[in-house]
């Protein structure tokens, strides 16, 4: 089996709320322990980051359409 690069991309950015990298989607302990992981750990974690990365986008465009359209909830502008 060959070795699991890193899925870092160079877009190191913590979210708070969530204890995870907004570039690679890895929690602070996967990001600490990668490392240390197997490679079939390795590829069990790479296997999760699409989900995350497409259930982190869902949320800012949540967010993003909340901001932009106030009235429509029935409040002012």
């Amino acid at each position: 089996m060959s070795a699991v690069e890193s899925p870092c991309i160079g877009v190191c950015s913590i979210n708070p709320a969530l204890r995870r990298c907004i570039g690679c989607q890895r929690t602070l302990e996967e990001i600490a322990g990668w490392l240390r992981y197997t490679a079939d750990q390795r590829r069990a974690i790479m296997g999760e980051l699409e989900r995350r990365r497409v259930a982190f986008e869902a949320t800012l465009d949540t967010e993003q359409t909340d901001r932009q359209e106030p009235t429509k909830r029935g409040g002012t502008a």
